[in-house]
């Protein structure tokens, strides 16, 4: 645990790709010739699409959190209530079932945050075998990263999609709060629809750090 770890790191500044979620995201104001940086009408939606995203996801992260402490505070004062019998607690009824909405709330807020999380850099790389080679060629192997993760995410979102209409066609729902299963499908399936188009845009960016 003390010592150091190697293979697995997050990207360093002097990677390539490294800064260009923060280039990307950067508002520029200076001028024309000083713009060859600056996002696109395309590259300036994704951005916004992608953070909007990440608050949806903290904000999901922050309810999940909420419906366990009430969980756990409920269950506490329910099972003291009973064991000495205090009718003054009577009324208080545990939430049956939360584990579903963490389990629901989990799965969409880890697809909610990809987006951005690509956008950034913020990936965990693993150059176990890259660290010798050149920038170059780390950035070839950086734009096939890319492109392979937004072919992968837009076959997820399709799938999901699929799947979600599905579990509507069929009623599935929750075991315990009956819970439409769909309510998880369709937002995962739109996160990853932007993943893949915020992969081939920053995959369209490294193509000029190569080229």
């Amino acid at each position: 645990m003390g010592g150091r770890r190697r293979g697995l790191r997050r990207r360093r500044p002097g990677d390539p790709g490294a800064g260009a979620g923060r280039r990307i995201c950067r508002v520029m104001t200076a001028s024309r010739a000083g713009r060859a940086d600056a996002p696109g009408p395309l590259g300036r939606v994704l951005v916004l699409l992608a953070r909007l995203s990440a608050v949806f996801a903290g904000l999901v992260v922050c309810l999940m959190a909420v419906v366990t402490v009430y969980g756990i505070v409920t269950r506490e004062l329910a099972s003291l209530a009973a064991r000495a019998r205090l009718d003054a607690l009577a009324w208080i009824r545990p939430l049956s079932g939360d584990f579903e909405i963490v389990a629901l709330g989990c799965g969409i807020a880890i697809a909610a945050a990809m987006p951005y999380c690509q956008l950034v850099g913020g990936n965990v790389v693993v150059d176990l075998f890259t660290e010798k080679l050149g920038a170059r060629a780390r950035a070839v192997l950086a734009l096939i990263g890319d492109l392979l993760l937004a072919a992968i995410a837009a076959l997820l979102a399709w799938r999901t999609f699929l799947g979600g209409l599905d579990a509507r066609a069929y009623g599935e729902t929750t075991m315990v709060l009956r819970l439409p299963v769909a309510w998880g499908y369709f937002p995962i399936a739109l996160s990853f629809a932007l993943l893949a188009l915020v992969a081939l845009y920053t995959a369209r960016r490294r193509w000029r750090e190569v080229a």
